[in-house]
């Protein structure tokens, strides 16, 4: 039953009231009585020719009115039905109906024509005879014809047209319907008035049922039109959706490539890290400097004392001056591996913040890629963040390289007696220029050599931490680079995937809106 497929499809679209609509309207259909209507517009005789059938007493008026009015047997009906004790309707298992064509609007379409005449298994349609077919009786003809709902035309106030004007008027609207099959006009003559007529109406009702059985033809076309309708709802919502379908993926290749241009912008911010980790290092360098530059002083300072106070010049210049500097040296070396371990793992830490703060705000901003057709949208896994365990490997292989300058600087302060030996020897100085020197003269000698001797043993010592530092951060440089590639990768993983995902709900949904459509068309067919 096309009801039932209509009901199905209906719920499958979210549309349930079509299907409502569509039951309701069989609802009306189904009556064992077979209905007459009488129809026509206003103060045309609609009532007068209904109490003259139907042996009623309806107040007639010459007031348009929208009211549809039933008429049946006693017994028969609902309570809000007009009773009647008519032998005629009993006996033919009638009940009436009068229409108004206030009932109608400007301009109905058929579903609105087709619930006009919902109660018409023969329909009655009474013509004035001074203004007969009008456009909307026309077009009630045509609906009429449609339906199949066999019509008998009755030209009512024949009583009030002189001579033969009347004749004209039968004439003129016998020629205009002769199209139709299923409408007639009753022939009846001037000067007769409707309730005059109501015996040759019930003769042509009584000769249309005895015949054939009008309402089963004219309630199957009425079937049809509203399913139609319904089916062209269903039609309208279906076509929609699809069009959401297609417009969904064209959406997810937009966002797609939003989110890939977003990838392409964060470069810059790639950029600006390793920048600034140059700077950082640069800044250590400049701190190290720094300290160096204050020990440098007050290394001269103390040496110089040391050898002012000394008892004997030569056992200090050979054998406690070499020792003194070194360890002042590797207190020096201690230092800048102090500074440069806390700066690397400073700058680790604000590298790991730094990255996750930039690409939180930068990336939070790409709209994830999702699908609106289904109730349930799928929305996408947000962009790849850092996580905690990638981090850790930086911080481990960047924290071994820190490890390795204080080793390194700590190695090179042991070849500083070998600087001030080769200090020595460079100035001339050596066992055999202490025997023939006065104490003051070896200390003024010695204590010019110890600035040059400093700078010397610091500069060795600043290349080596130099060249760990640079070490340390190539080191982090590298590590930023390749964790760069890894987040662009799996960045550029996760979209491709999001896009596969979002694109199959798409089709998922279409392919689903289009079989749909399929089994609308399919019974549209079949009506």
């Amino acid at each position: 039953m096309e009801l039932e497929s209509i009901k199905r499809i209906a719920t499958q679209l979210d549309k349930p009231n079509v299907s409502e609509v569509l039951e309701s309207r069989l609802k009306q259909l189904s009556c064992e009585q077979t209905r007459v209507t009488i129809a026509g517009g206003a103060n045309v005789g609609k009532t007068t020719l209904i109490n003259a059938l139907a042996n009623t007493d309806l107040e007639v008026s010459s007031i348009p009115t929208s009211m549809t009015v039933r008429i049946t047997y006693e017994g028969k009906g609902d309570s809000e039905s007009v009773k009647t004790n008519s032998e005629w309707l009993h006996e033919k298992n009638i009940e009436i109906w009068e229409l108004s064509d206030a009932e109608l609007g400007n301009e109905p379409t058929l579903g609105e024509f087709g619930l006009h005449f919902i109660h018409s298994d023969v329909c009655i349609m009474l013509l004035n005879s001074m203004s007969a077919l009008s456009r909307t009786e026309i077009s009630q003809l045509e609906v009429l014809e449609q339906l199949g709902i066999p019509t008998l035309l009755v030209l009512s106030k024949a009583d009030q047209v002189n001579g033969n004007d009347y004749l004209e008027v039968e004439k003129y609207v016998e020629q205009k319907t002769s199209k139709y099959s299923n409408i007639r006009l009753l022939i009846s003559g001037r000067n007769v008035h409707v309730k005059e007529l109501a015996d040759k109406v019930r003769e042509v009702i009584n000769e249309l049922l005895n015949d054939a059985n009008p309402k089963v033809s004219s309630r199957a076309a009425l079937l049809r039109l509203f399913e139609t309708e319904a089916l062209a709802s269903l039609y309208e919502v279906c076509n929609n959706k699809i069009e959401s379908a297609n417009e969904a993926r064209v959406k997810v290749e937009s966002i797609t490539n939003d989110k890939k241009s977003k990838l392409s912008d964060a470069t810059t911010i790639w950029l600006k890290l390793q920048t600034t980790l140059s700077q950082r290092k640069n800044d250590t360098a400049i701190k190290i400097k720094e300290v160096f530059e204050k020990k440098k002083q007050e290394t001269i300072r103390q040496l110089s004392h040391n050898v002012e106070m000394c008892g004997d010049v030569k056992l200090y210049w050979e054998k406690e001056l070499p020792y003194r500097l070194e360890d002042v040296m590797r207190m020096n070396s201690q230092a800048a591996s102090q500074l440069i371990n806390a700066d690397v793992l400073n700058t680790i830490n604000w590298l790991n913040l730094e990255i996750k703060k930039s690409f939180n705000k930068s990336l939070n901003s790409i709209q994830p890629i999702t699908c609106t057709i289904e109730p349930d949208p799928f929305i996408s896994t947000e962009n790849p963040e850092i996580s905690d365990n990638k981090k850790m490997r930086i911080v481990a292989r960047v924290g071994t390289a820190a490890t390795v300058i204080a080793a390194g600087t700590m190695f090179a302060t042991m070849g500083i007696g070998g600087i001030v030996m080769a200090t020595g020897m460079v100035a001339g100085i050596g066992a055999e220029f202490f025997m023939n020197r006065k104490q003051s003269e070896s200390k003024e000698k010695v204590q010019s050599l110890i600035p040059q001797m400093v700078e010397q043993a610091q500069q060795k010592l600043s290349i080596n931490i130099s060249d760990n530092l640079n070490k340390a951060y190539g080191e982090l440089i590298k590590n930023l680079q390749s964790y760069q590639d890894l987040w662009l990768e799996e960045a550029e993983q996760n979209i491709e995937k999001e896009r596969q995902i979002a694109l199959y709900n798409c089709k998922t949904d279409a392919d689903k809106w289009i079989q749909c459509m399929q089994e609308i068309n399919a019974l549209s067919e079949d009506i």
